[in-house]
Order: C-alpha cells, then structure tokens, then sequence
C-alpha cells in the first residue's frame, strides 16, 4: 500500500473512532443518526465500518448532528511523506449507494481479476477488419478496479514483435442505471475512450460476456468522434473459421430490431436448404430493391433456435446497417450553418 492510500485509511480510521466514540456518548444507534441525518442507514454503516469513503458533505452533516467538527480531527502531520501527482478522474467521483467504486461491494464479483476477449470492427474508411485484444479488471490495493485494455494492431515492429497499443482505466457500476462504465487513457497517443454495458449481479460464477457500446476517436487521416460496438467475451473467437467471423461482423454493427437488406442478397440466402421453405413469408410478393425484416419475425419461424440465430446472423451480416457511427465535418458545418441562420441566435 503507498503512501496516499495509508493516510487515506489513517483518516479515515480516526473519523470512524471518533464517531463510534460520540455515538455512545449521546447513547445513539446508527438507525437514529440516519434518522437525524437523511443519509441511508446501510450507507452509515459502510462509513462506519470503512467499506465506503466518507465525502465532505457526509462529514459537515454528520458533524451537526452528533455536535462535534470531524474536520477538525486531521492534523498536519497527517499529511507528511505524500507523494504530490495528479488527480485521476476517478477521484473526482464520489462513492454512494447508487455508485460502485470500491471493489469489496457485491456489485464487482464476477468481474475482478478476470481476462476477456474483445473484439471490434475498424473504424477506417473502407476497410473490412475485425480488430482484437483483451481487456483485464484488476483489484487494487486501494479497493479500486483498474482495468488495462491491449489492442492488436495487427503490424510488427523491426524484430518481428506484435505492435500493441495500451489504454489503462478504472471501473465504475452505476447501481441505478445498471451499467458499467471504463473510462481509458492512452497516454501515448493522448487518447480517451469509454466502453460501458450492462452491469449483472453474479454471485458464484465469473461473467461470460457483454456487448459494450465504446465513444472512441476513429483511426486513419480524418479521426473524428466515434460510437461503435464493442464484444468483451471469454470464449476466443477463430478469426480464421468463418462461422465466427460471421456472428461477430454481424452483430458487431449498429443493428436495430428491423433488417434491411437488399433483395437480391436475401433470396441468396433462402436459397439454402434449411431456409428455402420460408421464402413466400420472408420475400415481398411486390417488387422492391430492399427488403425490411422484422427480428420478432424471424424469431417466430417454426425452426430450431441455433438455425434462427444463424440466419439473423447471416442476414445481419448482408444488412445495410452502419458499423460505426462517426461525426463528419459535413454534420459539423450544418449545424454551424443552421444556427447561424437563426435570427434569435445572431441576436444574442
């Protein structure tokens, strides 16, 4: 443990001391200091047994109400041999019941110290590629998870070594919006990402896998913002078996509940064998270029789940759905032009 982290539980040890310490001077339970207080009485008994951090507004309300200056508690000498750097984004977010930083909470099982694959589409311009790495959470020392993403590039160096590129972070569950959130730093290139998905609470097993929803910068000359999908999984995909690449190019796009999808690609595929029967239900009788297919449709076909699966995937995959979604320099000066054309705006 460094440093900052040892004064951190120093402080925090002594806050707690001389809470308890109050408390059965005023002969207070803690149900009652919630009751004087309004902070939740499962929060006062994570501050209290140090499995939550306390935040400034947590001490100045709880200082009024048990009539003592918590504040006041830390001395000076509290702060020697701390090691100055810069302050992470992280620890401008505070710990609360609707928040999970701190690792020890039920929320993080299932995900620390575990390894995933990931696997994601090239944001290039005209380029067919599935990118792939892994992503790894890791508890710290400071019950805080870190989480390292490595991403294959694709190229080697001189010596025939795999050029990676490295993005660090930390993970943060938001309880009430039941999603994960990794916000990613490289300092190499000066790049910020954020992946989130949706959080699961797992008791006894580790997580399988998530679709991620990642803001990025897209690659080549033109980088501009970027949203696209991310697969994080513990199965490893074959990017050489072409079964795999199928379902990961097909659901790696930017799918909605409908399939749009040429039409001449679409009897394609009800040419097959299994599917040939389902072309009168599938295929317009009046002629049009581009087909619209419902997912609940296709869910509905009398056939095994995996052969319904497979032809969404096959579907999905000939669709005319985009694979990222990227912030041009057209819908920049659009928005630039519209708003200047507006009288109340130039009027401001």
């Amino acid at each position: 443990m460094n440093n900052l982290s040892t004064t951190i539980e120093t402080i925090q040890n002594k806050i707690i001391k001389n809470i308890n310490l109050r408390l059965i001077e005023l002969d207070m339970t803690q149900q009652a200091l919630s009751q004087r207080t309004h902070i939740a009485q499962p929060t006062i008994s994570k501050l209290l047994t140090g499995k939550s951090a306390f935040s400034l507004e947590q001490l100045i309300i709880i200082s009024s109400a048990i009539g003592i200056n918590l504040l006041s508690i830390v001395n000076d000498s509290d702060f020697i041999n701390i090691p100055l750097k810069p302050s992470s984004s992280i620890d401008l977010i505070p710990e609360s019941d609707n928040l999970a930083l701190d690792t020890t909470r039920p929320a993080f099982k299932g995900y620390l110290n575990n390894i995933f694959h990931i696997y994601f589409l090239s944001t290039v311009t005209g380029e067919n590629r599935i990118i792939n790495g892994n992503i790894e959470f890791i508890d710290t020392p400071n019950k805080r998870c870190k989480v390292k993403l490595t991403i294959s590039t694709g190229k080697t160096n001189l010596f025939g070594e795999e050029i990676t590129k490295e993005y660090t972070g930390n993970l943060i569950i938001s309880i009430q919006q039941s999603t994960c959130y990794c916000i990613l730093y490289n300092k190499d290139i000066a790049e910020l990402s954020c992946l989130s998905f949706s959080h699961m609470y797992l008791s006894n097993e580790d997580l399988k896998c998530r679709m991620c929803v990642a803001l990025t910068t897209s690659s080549g000359e033109n980088r501009r913002p970027t949203i696209q999908r991310l697969i994080m999984s513990k199965y490893s995909f074959d990017l050489k078996n072409n079964e795999d690449v199928q379902f990961l190019t097909s659901q790696l796009r930017l799918n909605t509940k409908t399939i749009s999808i040429d039409r001449t690609d679409l009897e394609e595929i009800l040419t097959l064998d299994e599917y040939k029967k389902y072309k009168a239900q599938l295929v317009p009788s009046s002629y049009a270029e581009s087909c619209i297919l419902d997912e609940n449709q296709l869910l509905a076909l009398n056939m095994k789940l995996a052969e319904k699966i497979n032809l969404i995937n096959m579907l999905r995959d000939k669709s005319s759905a985009p694979k990222n979604n990227k912030i041009g320099t057209n819908t920049d000066e659009f928005l630039f032009e519209y708003i200047s054309e507006r009288s109340d705006f130039n009027n401001q």
